[in-house]
């Protein structure tokens, strides 16, 4: 659906950075396998999110967010080639760390 940088506090602090390359996909077409578990938490916005785990590992590889309902994201990180896909745009940008550091 589209690939971001997003810039919720979720994301900088999963990617300890000012934001995490983000890929968005429709959940009617959701194919990932294996173990996973779930946990559902309310994010900065106030909307609940569902953070999905590798079950193996517990390593975060993706989220539902009420905000984008139908919408599956994965860190672009975990692709085994994340450089097959670049950012289209910037989301959340009302937080991104302004600091200039």
């Amino acid at each position: 659906m589209f690939t971001a940088k997003c810039h919720c506090r979720d994301c900088q602090e999963l990617s300890s950075s000012g934001y995490m390359f983000v890929i968005a996909y429709s959940e009617d077409t959701d194919s990932m396998s294996g173990p996973m578990t779930y946990d559902e938490k309310v994010a900065d916005n106030g909307q609940k999110v569902q953070e999905r785990y590798r079950g193996e590992c517990s390593s975060r590889i993706g989220a539902r967010c009420d905000s984008l309902p139908g919408v599956v994201l994965i860190a672009a990180g975990s692709l085994d080639d994340p450089s097959a896909v670049s950012p289209e745009m910037e989301i959340y940008t009302a937080r991104a760390n302004h600091s200039g550091i």
